[in-house]
């Protein structure tokens, strides 16, 4: 239940962040196609880890009922696998997210100073 709850949270808050690069950086054509594919990536992360977790265990209530797998024949994926991908494709996306902005932040008509200080105002974002 916390995997089903951690995930749907990961990817409202990534949605959260990539609408906000939007909203500022909407002049840009290109950024709108790269924010546009990562909403599509992170929405089909979203949904399709939701749905393993759910789904994880058939029957369904061997995933909530840990000793009904011992008892029936219950067939589970396997955990290593999902504890793996998880959050190695959370990371890449994070990363992804967070790498967009920097291009546009470094074009601005500004002393370097001032755009590191854009720059780091954006990477508080890994905090």
């Amino acid at each position: 239940m916390t995997e089903i709850v951690s995930t749907i949270t990961i990817m409202l808050t990534r949605t959260a962040v990539l609408l906000l690069y939007t909203r500022i950086f909407s002049i840009q054509t290109f950024f709108m196609i790269v924010a546009t594919v990562l909403h599509i990536l992170n929405i089909v992360w979203g949904v399709g880890f939701t749905i393993h977790y759910i789904f994880q265990c058939w029957p369904i209530e061997a995933v909530w009922k840990g000793v009904i797998r011992h008892r029936t024949n219950a067939k589970c994926a396997n955990p290593v696998r999902s504890r793996l991908v998880y959050p190695v494709s959370s990371v890449i996306l994070d990363a992804l997210v967070l790498l967009i902005p920097w291009p546009y932040i470094f074009r601005l008509h500004m002393p370097w100073k001032d755009k590191f200080a854009v720059a780091v105002m954006f990477f508080l974002g890994v905090l």
